[in-house]
Formats: C-alpha cells, sequence, structure tokens
C-alpha cells in the first residue's frame, strides 16, 4: 500500500517514541528538518509539527473566508446552475483573481464537483489532480478525488489515489478508514493489515476508530449453513 515492510500491528517501540533528529534537539525540531513520521516509526513531535503546518497551510483570514463563501454560495446557486458550465467557469476565475493563490485549490474543487455533478468526469479528474498538486496536504481533495473514482468503478485508480494520499497525510484517521475499507472491498486483506500495521505505535486515542474497523476484517463471516 504504501510501505512494503508494514511492521505487524501490536509491534515495535512505545507510543511517545521520537525520532533520531527530535530526540536529538528535545523535540524542538522544525518540520522541514525532520524525519517525515512515515520514513521512521510514528514520532509525536513529527507528527505535531506537521499538523500545526498543515494548519496554517489551510487557514484563512476572516476576509479571505468571507470572500471564498461568497464563491461557494454563489456556485451553488440556483442562477449559476442554471447558466452552465462556462458560466460557472468564468465565475470562479473572477474571484480567484481576488483570492490568494493559497486558496485557489479550495475553487478547484468546488468546480471538479460541480464538473462531476454535470457528469464531465475528465474535466472533473483534471480538476481534483489540480487540487491535489496545490494542497497535496488537504484530505478533502484526495478523499472526494477517491470518492469519484470508486463511484465510477475505477477502483485500482482510487487505490492509487488513497495511496498518494496517504502519503501527504500519513495517519489521517478519514483516509485511513476509507483505504482499509477499499481494500477490504476488493479482497486485499493482507495489504489492508500492513496499512493498519502502520498504526502500532500511533497514541490510541488518535487510532481506535481505525483499529476497531480493522478489527472488523477479522471478523468471522455469516454461516452458509446450518
Amino acid at each position: 500500500w504504501i510501505h512494503s515492510q508494514s511492521r505487524q500491528l501490536g509491534a515495535g517501540p512505545p507510543t511517545n517514541v521520537q525520532c533520531a533528529r527530535c530526540s536529538a534537539t528535545g523535540g524542538r525540531s522544525s518540520s522541514e528538518n525532520c524525519v517525515r513520521a512515515s520514513d521512521c516509526c510514528y514520532c509525536q513531535s513529527c507528527d505535531s509539527n506537521k499538523e500545526l503546518r498543515q494548519s496554517k497551510e489551510l487557514a484563512m483570514s476572516p476576509k479571505t473566508r468571507a470572500l471564498y463563501k461568497e464563491f461557494s454560495h454563489t456556485l451553488r446557486s440556483k442562477d449559476t446552475q442554471g447558466k452552465g458550465m462556462g458560466y460557472a467557469q468564468e465565475l470562479a476565475n473572477r474571484f480567484m483573481s481576488d483570492l490568494p493563490d493559497m486558496v485557489h485549490w479550495r475553487v478547484h474543487l468546488e468546480m471538479a464537483d460541480l464538473s462531476k455533478r454535470e457528469k464531465n468526469f475528465s474535466e472533473a479528474r483534471r480538476l481534483y489532480r489540480l487540487a491535489t498538486e496545490l494542497q497535496p496536504s488537504a484530505p478533502q481533495t484526495w478523499l472526494e478525488y477517491a470518492k469519484m473514482e470508486e463511484e465510477r468503478g475505477h477502483f485500482e485508480r482510487c487505490q492509487r489515489i488513497l495511496t498518494a494520499g496517504l502519503r501527504y497525510c500519513p495517519y489521517h484517521e478519514a483516509l485511513m478508514l476509507k483505504g482499509i475499507k477499499h481494500l477490504e472491498r476488493m479482497g486485499e486483506l493482507k495489504t489492508a493489515r500492513a496499512l493498519l500495521g502502520q498504526l502500532h505505535s500511533v497514541p490510541i486515542n488518535q487510532s481506535w476508530r481505525t483499529l476497531l474497523e480493522g478489527a472488523l476484517l477479522e471478523a468471522p463471516g455469516p454461516p452458509t449453513g446450518k
């Protein structure tokens, strides 16, 4: 799935383990200098730094938030919906000229959703891909993209999208749950267990929902006869 040599669930170091660089700096290393959590065991310092950076990347000022909400509301209005995709794209371009570059991925995500509802799946795919490229640390971009491909029956493509999303958002609960359920649907139970194995040192308060879903993989199926 992501790491071919994932450890077994329950094995490995305790939950408060730190990566080498965090240990050397007393847990004060920056996210740029810190070994990625996906490159080693789970490191609370790495994870905290990563979450802080992602929070800053996804945050919007009050002015920007108000402008984006205006765009979203206008795009979803019946008036806009009745004027076709060309008008919607002009609207998006007009608002993007006023919105900061760091928010453009949200506009592309909205337009991708609209394209999907209009059954223009090639355009929706292009916009989802653009949104993930502009802001790969936003889990919703990967989730929405994967959802469309799954609904279209493109299961291998869906799996590749979830894999990429987990590289940028490791241990993200919704992505992990989606990945496990998708692998179960594909009959890839061994790979699903390997994915769960990455949680062996993540604090239980951050992973219990995913572990519970994983436990259902081992539940016996319904009896086939008397």
